[in-house]
């Protein structure tokens, strides 16, 4: 099944943003980092939800047939059987269908596992160890449609996380419209000239961090 990621963006798009990166860190030394992942969990208990709820669903309609008469009456045995059969098979088809499991997942679930994956990336990505402690990562998971920024603490110090918001409204809106790649860069852009009232590029700056990741 084709990712998430390889719908999202393609090569011409990617250097382009990879261009705006470049652009950016050219008036500033922060490093601005996007990345792009297909998700950040694989919300294997949404699946046993929906996989109950299935199953649920299915011994409501066998009793009902059984009540009305329309079958006849099965051995407990049998019943349990196709509780299991059905279990089973609605489990792989939430598996391989994931877009359906979206239903099964809880709004404060999709936020926790994002922020969990976003702060584990800063540190994975060593954002956290530029010179001046002004890496920044824009984090976006498409499967979840959740973006988030989170900046170092040279970066906090200066700049407070309600600053970033607007250049996380740009790309959601953006990945809405269908121009999630163009609004990356455009948020790129505005987190350049953030950065540069604060940390302007220095003479010896060196682009210390990747300036794009997708996965």
């Amino acid at each position: 099944m084709k990712k998430l990621t390889d719908k999202f963006i393609n090569n011409d798009q990617e250097k382009k943003i990879i261009e705006a990166v470049k652009k950016g860190e050219s008036i500033t030394s922060g490093e601005i980092v996007p990345m792009i992942v297909n998700d950040s969990y694989d919300y294997r208990y949404a699946q046993v939800r929906g996989a109950i709820v299935f199953t649920i669903l299915f011994s409501v309609i066998i009793v009902a047939l059984i009540a009305l008469e329309v079958i006849g009456n099965l051995s407990l045995s049998l019943f349990l059987i196709g509780q299991a059969g059905i279990f089973l098979i609605f489990y792989g088809l939430l598996r391989l269908f994931p877009s359906f499991k979206r239903f099964f997942i809880y709004r404060w679930e999709l936020e926790e596992e994002v922020a969990e994956a976003a702060f584990t990336n800063f540190y994975q990505q060593e954002l956290n160890k530029t010179r001046d402690r002004t890496g920044i990562l824009i984090y976006i998971s498409l499967y979840e449609r959740k973006v988030l920024v989170m900046a170092d603490s040279g970066i906090n110090e200066k700049l407070e996380q309600k600053e970033w918001d607007g250049v996380i409204a740009t790309i959601i809106k953006g990945i809405k419209e269908g121009r999630g790649p163009e609004a990356i860069c455009i948020a790129v852009d505005r987190c350049a000239e953030l950065l540069a009232d604060h940390f302007p590029i220095r003479k010896d700056d060196t682009d210390e961090l990747k300036n794009l990741i997708v996965e």
